[in-house]
């Protein structure tokens, strides 16, 4: 039998910023919600950037208690930036989400300003967090076996965002950053730049990390570990926001060129038998 989780007070300028954070690595808005807490796991279209997050609800909005709930909106953008704007001021915006016996989302009907939207959900079986196994969670996101670690801040992740235009102009482009450390020291490099970035904790390194991933990373700094694979090279990133659990995971071939190819084989990647 269908009920409905009635969510009052919502401070839709929170929900928008939450939810911006998977948006920027996937369209598909997937979620779970209860009483207490709201996270999220989503992937990039090529499996090869996981995120992660979760934070308690409170300040977010009011409601009695219930379980967890789970609820995938296709076009996340458009609800995002276009529907909750529509109640971005109102002081007692509400949303309504009807959910059937196994508690997945089918209808969210949103209220405030004297105005009402109804809102269908998708199928709970299109997010990320429907197809992965807690073993394939543990292998995509797991750092205890990291080689190094090292804290890159917010301003040198921008910062190295930026510069990577320049190299775009260049006549020798590359699509990775390499990050090497070397005697203590940190750099990030590409055929056009070099910066000084600090220091690391482990052995030596060098690692090349996808530039296509750096828009996709919050705007915080983050601790980032590095695991070092005979065919897959994998960091894990965790960022240091006070209120908000987040990770972030990339995964990349040894020859970064390769994973177009491999995609093109590969509609649906199969992690079971994903070793580093």
């Amino acid at each position: 039998m269908n009920k409905v989780i009635k969510l009052k007070k919502i401070d839709v300028n929170a929900l928008k910023m939450l939810f911006s954070r998977s948006l920027s690595v996937s369209n598909l808005l997937g979620f779970s919600l209860s009483s207490e807490e709201i996270e999220s796991l989503v992937s990039n279209d090529s499996d090869s950037f996981f995120k992660h997050w979760k934070t308690s609800t409170a300040g977010i909005f009011e409601s009695e208690t219930f379980e967890k709930i789970r609820v995938v909106i296709f076009n996340g953008s458009f609800f995002s930036k276009t529907v909750l704007p529509y109640f971005a001021d109102s002081k007692d915006a509400e949303m309504h989400i009807t959910v059937n016996e196994k508690n997945e989302a089918l209808l969210i009907e949103l209220f405030g300003n004297g105005l009402q939207i109804k809102f269908k959900t998708a199928r709970i079986e299109m997010s990320k967090d429907a197809q992965l196994t807690a073993e394939d969670y543990e292998k995509i996101f797991n750092f205890s076996d990291a080689f190094t670690s090292f804290t890159l801040s917010k301003d040198v992740i921008s910062k190295i965002d930026h510069l990577k235009v320049i190299n775009a102009a260049s006549d020798n482009p590359v699509d990775y950053v390499l990050f090497k450390g070397h005697s203590g020291k940190l750099s990030a490099s590409d055929t056009s730049f070099i910066l000084d970035i600090g220091e690391y904790s482990g052995e030596d390194f060098e690692a090349k990390f996808n530039k296509q991933f750096l828009p996709l990373i919050d705007s915080e700094d983050h601790v980032v570990y590095y695991m070092k694979g005979d065919v897959f090279d994998r960091f894990v990133m965790q960022s240091k926001h006070s209120s908000i659990v987040s990770y972030c995971s990339s995964i990349l071939m040894k020859e970064i060129g390769l994973i177009d190819a491999m995609n093109d084989e590969l509609e649906n990647p199969d992690w079971s038998n994903f070793e580093e």
